[in-house]
């Protein structure tokens, strides 16, 4: 085959034999046969060549574009079945899917043509976030569920090729098992194709019905038109079945899928009423005699896992940084579109207080700053998914400085709780995800439930069925029994998640011990206790007394305080942590026990759990 120009960017693909033959000695009816066959062939292949369209290129012309989002989309939408679309090395933020019907080609030199001697391959960039393209699905700056969405929908006909997609989130909202819309977080193959492709960081989630139809492929979905996937890196994904790549038809060739982890698992706590802090083992400043009603709401039933919280680092940005990702608008949003229960969504972040920006929008305190995750550690670190990585996935030495050795520690740490985590970094996973971190009220609710939704004041411990050291290790990682060999003095440890002879009554793991978990409020100022005896709340949404309510209530048992939140008084002020953990006595582990740090505070023992309120 050799190529014949016939226009600027069109190109015929010819029979090479085609040419060698002798036209003077063919017959009229041959001669008319290659005319024709040649004019079909020219209007065909001229239609898969028809146009190249350029994004993000230095150079000018009637098809090159400026780099921009709404350029892409644009052309994406003019675009013929038969065009390429080149795009420049850079990042695109999406606010909505890209729908390819097209061939797109990204990694692409801003200085070139498009050719492949131009383009920096998966492979070969130093870079995959300036080297490379990347199609961004935006979802921490779109926490609602129905503002999130996956990266790109591949129809027939269309091909996504050397490309970087991350940060998509597809939302299962039904219980219909042939309904696409909670498939591919990443990606949905309808028919189309992927080649050369890094797919990292996406989320395909069912909350209201993952038992009954769980959301698949958080990297790629292909449906029953069938699809391709050839030469793809599908990494660092989640779905309700932790499988990266799933589908009904289609094709996978010479593809890497690895470190994919699945989603939370999500448990209904109904709406009720309860009085929180009433069991005997409350310190005296905590104990309450105040009501809280909770609309109902989604726990995860075990606390974050460092798998988990790898895919949402690999989501936001591989080296660790995402300040320049979000503005200042979108970050009072997030938090606006997030509070704990429905009919939230009008709080703005200067009424809810659980940031203290100044003026000028910057932190007054450089490590109170939101976006600050995980102080110095990078996701290289967290996503690196060593085997051994030290402190990020899990304590390397005991308190004496004994470095573990047994087996267990060579173990992938996937599967363990995320630990040295700050406030700030439990809040913005559970942002990202489509949720929040729960309110203390939420926690202590979902703690003591029993499996038939009534509450559990008289037991000390989550699940528990007595107030002794025997029931508590029957529920809980502590001092006591989180040590190699059962050594409450060395060796102590987290423990993988759900590994306790037994969850609560509504399948809920490590609500006491393993890790003390963030939870929303804050700890200090005027807020001595959980829910302050101020004058409460009434009428519409308001705030007085350092509480935040949705509806009227003074907490009594007739007007009990409507999903609450206690607000941090000022920049720097605690936040709350709930639970014990594994190197804590059994005191800490109760529920009836509240403590906090600072929320940029990082230690060992420093995890959390997301909500949902679908």
């Amino acid at each position: 085959m050799i190529n014949v120009a016939l226009t600027t960017n069109v190109f015929v693909r010819v029979p090479y034999d085609l040419l060698k033959i002798n036209y003077k000695r063919m017959n009229k009816f041959s001669k008319l046969l290659l005319i024709v066959a040649l004019m079909c062939s020219a209007s065909v292949l001229c239609s898969v060549y028809a146009t190249n369209y350029y994004i993000g290129f230095t150079a000018t012309g009637v098809n090159y574009y400026t780099a921009t989002n709404a350029n892409l989309k644009l052309v994406l939408n003019s675009a013929g079945a038969s065009d390429v679309v080149y795009i420049a090395k850079g990042t695109y933020y999406l606010d909505t899917q890209l729908i390819v019907e097209t061939h797109i080609i990204g990694g692409c030199n801003p200085a070139g043509d498009g050719s492949e001697s131009e383009r920096t391959a998966i492979g070969a960039a130093k870079s995959l976030t300036s080297d490379m393209t990347v199609l961004d699905g935006n979802s921490l700056r779109h926490p609602r569920r129905v503002e999130k969405h996956r990266v790109a929908t591949v129809n027939n006909g269309g091909i996504i090729e050397n490309c970087l997609i991350r940060n998509g989130h597809a939302r299962g909202t039904t219980n219909d098992p042939n309904d696409p819309n909670g498939h591919g977080g990443g990606v949905l193959l309808n028919g189309g194709k992927l080649y050369n492709c890094i797919i990292r960081g996406n989320v395909a989630m069912n909350v209201t019905n993952q038992i009954s139809n769980p959301s698949s492929g958080g990297g790629v979905y292909i449906t029953n038109n069938g699809g391709q996937v050839v030469n793809c890196i599908i990494a660092f994904n989640m779905d309700d079945r932790g499988v990266g790549i799933d589908g009904k038809s289609g094709t996978s060739i010479n593809n890497t899928v690895a470190w994919n982890t699945q989603t939370p698992t999500w448990v209904n706590i109904p709406s009720g009423t309860f009085r929180p802090f009433t069991p005997s083992d409350a310190p005296s400043s905590l104990v309450s005699n105040r009501y809280v009603q909770l609309s109902d709401f989604y726990i995860a039933s075990t606390e974050c896992t460092g798998g988990q919280y790898a895919c949402f680092m690999s989501a936001i940005d591989f080296d660790g940084t995402i300040e320049s990702y979000l503005k200042r608008a979108d970050k009072d949003s997030m938090i606006a579109a997030q509070a704990p229960a429905a009919g939230y969504s009008s709080i703005t972040v200067a009424n809810y207080a659980l940031l203290s920006y100044n003026s000028a929008g910057v932190s007054s305190t450089p490590s109170e700053n939101m976006w600050n995750l995980v102080s110095s550690l990078t996701n290289v670190q967290y996503g690196g998914c060593l085997t051994n990585s030290g402190t990020v996935w899990f304590p390397n030495t005991d308190k004496a400085g004994t470095t573990y050795t047994d087996a267990n520690q060579t173990r992938r740490r996937d599967n363990y709780p995320i630990s040295y985590v700050s406030w700030y970094g439990g809040l913005s996973f559970s942002l990202w995800l489509g949720g929040c971190l729960p309110s203390e009220a939420q926690w202590e609710y979902a703690a003591r439930m029993r499996g038939d939704n009534s509450i559990e004041n008289t037991y000390y411990y989550a699940g528990a069925t007595a107030n002794t050291e025997t029931a508590l290790k029957a529920v809980a990682w502590y001092s006591a029994n989180s040590g190699k060999n059962g050594n409450s003095s060395t060796n102590l440890r987290v423990r993988e998640v759900a590994t306790t002879v037994k969850g609560t009554g509504k399948g809920l793991y490590d609500m006491s011990g393993n890790m003390y978990e963030w939870v929303l409020d804050g700890s200090s100022g005027s807020v001595n206790a959980s829910y302050p005896t101020g004058t409460g709340v009434t009428g519409s949404l308001s705030v007085a007394g350092n509480l935040v309510s949705i509806s009227g209530g003074t907490g009594s048992s007739g007007t009990p305080y409507v999903n609450p939140v206690s607000m941090p008084s000022a920049t720097g002020s605690h936040r709350v942590w709930r639970g014990g953990s594994w190197n804590n006595s059994a005191t800490p582990c109760s529920l009836g026990t509240r403590t906090g740090s600072a929320p940029y505070s990082r230690h060992d023992s420093y995890g959390f759990r997301a909500v949902c309120v679908p």
